[in-house]
């Protein structure tokens, strides 16, 4: 799960570029890798849930106040239409994965509202 609360750290906006395009240029420039940019890499046997949250991920509703966490409503939704067949576990890892992008969210407006 570190891998993902490290990707929607760099996926992020600064500037008009993500924190990811930023540690890249740094790279080019300096020669010198970033220690932000290397992270876990999503095992193969993952992958696929991975997708699937990316895709859940990019049809996410808001309130106004930031997005709203996936419901195993929407989880079911989308398998319907996709005809994904996600199992109980599966689905787990889904919503672990989201809880995590959805406490980074929270993270993110807390620190803007400092700002």
């Amino acid at each position: 799960m570190a891998a993902a609360k490290a990707a929607f750290r760099l996926d992020r906006f600064h500037g008009g570029a993500t924190a990811r395009e930023h540690l890249e240029a740094i790279e080019a420039r300096t020669g010198k890798r970033p220690p932000e940019l290397d992270e876990a890499e999503i095992p193969d046997q993952l992958a696929h849930v991975w997708g699937w949250f990316m895709q859940l991920n990019a049809a996410r509703s808001g309130n106004g106040y930031g997005p709203n966490p996936i419901s195993y409503t929407e989880i079911a939704s989308w398998a319907s239409l996709t005809g994904a067949a996600p199992t109980s576990f599966e689905v787990l890892l889904i919503r672990a994965v989201d809880a995590l992008c959805m406490a980074e969210a929270s993270r993110e407006q807390k620190r803007k509202a400092a700002a």
